[in-house]
Order: C-alpha cells, then structure tokens, then sequence
C-alpha cells in the first residue's frame, strides 16, 4: 500500500507570503528526495489560502523563488540528473480543506461556511474531517459528519476521517469503545450509498433502452468502490495532540490492527483503506512508524510547517 504523509496546517501560517513559501519550499525539497513518488503527499492550508495553494501547485518549478530552484538544480547536477529527465510540475503534492459544511453541498444562506462544491471548484481533492479540535470546538458528532462526508462524495472528494480517544479514555481502558463509535459514521455512510446505488440499479432496470447493455449490480457495486477508495482513517490519540506526548508503535499497530477489523465488518473492500497515525510526529520519531507495516502513513501537526522537517518525514516512507 502506498503510504501517506499529510500536512494539517491548522490556523498557520499568518500570512498569504509565509503560506506561498512554505509550499515553495516543500516543493522544491521534495524534488530532491528519490523516490519521491513513492509516497502521496497530502497538506491542508486554512480555507483563506486554499485558492493561492492550487494556483502555486499547478505552477511549475520555473516560477518559483529563484534562490531555491537553482539550489534545486545544483543538487541535480552534483548527482548527474539533467532537470530535463524531471516533471517540472508540482502537482504531485495534493491539496485538501481543513472541512467542508454539513448544510450543503453546494451554496445557500449560510454566512461563514465553506462547501463541497466550492473546494472542488477550486483544485481541493481531499477534506480532512472529524478532528479532535473540531469535535472539541463545534461539538462535530457523527449526525453532521455523515452530511459531511456524503456532501464530499457526491463531488468526488477524497475523505481523512479523524478518529482518536482522549487522555481520560485512555486511561481508562475505553480507547476501542470511543473508537467504534466514532467509526459508526463510516458504517452510515455505506448504508446511505448502498440505498442511492441500489435506487440507481432499479432505474436502470427499467429502462429499456440499457436494458441489454448494462449490469446494474456491477454499476452499484463499482459506484460504491469508487467513493471507499477515496476514504482515509487518521487514528490521532487527543492526548498526544501537540502534547509531545507519542503513543509507541507496539500500541498504535494494535489499535490500527482493531480499526481495520471494524472497517472490514462494515464493508469487505475497506481492507485497503489506509489507516494512518498522528499525534506529535515529528522527523525524530517518525522511523519507527514508517518501518511499522499497520502504519498506513502519517497526519503531520507542527513539524509539516517546517518544510525540511516535513519533507524528511516524507523520505522516512519513501525509504521503506
């Protein structure tokens, strides 16, 4: 499985320049990583700077600052590469939204949200979904996530489903309880899907005219397939959120390990749904998640708005 390395910027950075930079500068740092391709490269910019994101990863290395592509191009020379041999384009980054409203997908009288339709307008593949800071703010529970997801769906966004327990959950031995509620969002969203497929699958039954020509049991089942293939588990413990505080490797491979056991009894096809960690992950201690076979990939905080340091996460899984 191709593992993931995903940049959370949260509310960073401050300003339109520092956001243009740090994606410069991750751009032109993973260009330098062999292999690169190896693994997908995800960040998640605030809504205020999505727009300039898209603009910049369509772009080609060309236009960004001088200093750094011709640091770029040193570092291919040294090795004997020609600049040529290489995609000049960025767009092997991927860009997602931090969320996306729950009371449409589309637009309407609703003063401050953001929608599906909006984000994918704009370039956005993937939204992130569920974090702990959503749930602890917003009061995000699994009624407005399943609208959320449903609504990323219906316009081909890719969804990170955030799931973790707090530290007093932890502690007190309910981490699998909190979970599986947290998941049950997953399992309604399957039910919701199969009902649109199987409605699909009854109007093409009636219609004669693809009748002969059609298979509405494998169109129904390869909708649904489509849109899980498109789905992402983020197991982040709340308390080890920008805490430093890291859960080892022997506990984050049992918990991916009952994740995944929950994802198959809800549907056969998410055995290959990537599940990844986060919670203080850093160019430290990231090797030992990467050399982790239950650890799909990573959700980076803090260290993704340093772009060395992100970049060196990300060539810890190219490496594996």
């Amino acid at each position: 499985m191709t593992p993931w390395v995903i940049g959370n910027w949260k509310l960073n950075p401050a300003t339109l320049k520092d956001t243009q930079q740090l994606l410069q500068g991750i751009a032109t740092q993973l260009q330098k990583v062999e292999q690169h391709h190896a693994c997908q490269v995800m960040v998640a910019p605030s809504f205020i700077h999505l727009s300039a994101a898209a603009a910049l990863l369509a772009s080609d290395v060309d236009a960004f600052d001088d200093d750094l592509h011709l640091a770029h191009l040193a570092h291919l020379a040294a090795k004997g590469i020609s600049s040529k041999s290489l995609s000049t384009k960025v767009n092997t980054i991927k860009l997602a939204g931090q969320d996306v409203t729950a009371l449409t997908d589309a637009t309407g009288a609703y003063t401050g949200d953001v929608s599906a339709v909006q984000l994918k307008d704009i370039g956005v593949e993937w939204v992130i979904l569920g974090h702990s800071e959503r749930r602890q703010y917003y009061s995000e529970d699994n009624e407005s996530l399943l609208k959320k997801v449903i609504h990323c769906a219906y316009h081909g966004l890719g969804v990170v489903l955030c799931v973790g327990e707090s530290e007093a959950a932890f502690l007190a031995g309910q981490t699998e309880a909190v979970l599986a509620q947290q998941l049950l969002v997953l399992q309604s969203f399957i039910k919701a899907i199969k009902q649109a497929d199987n409605a699909a699958r009854n109007d093409i039954q009636n219609s004669n005219e693809h009748a002969n020509t059609i298979d509405p049991a494998a169109v129904a089942q390869g909708a649904i397939d489509l849109q899980l293939s498109r789905l992402i588990v983020a197991y982040e413990p709340v308390w080890a959120i920008g805490t430093g505080k890291v859960a080892s490797v022997q506990q984050v491979a049992a918990i991916h390990h009952f994740i995944r056991q929950q994802l198959v009894g809800f549907d056969a096809s998410l055995i290959q749904t990537p599940i990844i960690y986060g919670g203080s992950v850093n160019a430290k201690n990231v090797d030992e998640f990467a050399a982790c076979a239950a650890v799909d990939g990573v959700l980076v905080g803090g260290a993704a708005l340093d772009a060395q340091s992100f970049v060196n996460i990300v060539q810890s899984f190219c490496s594996e």
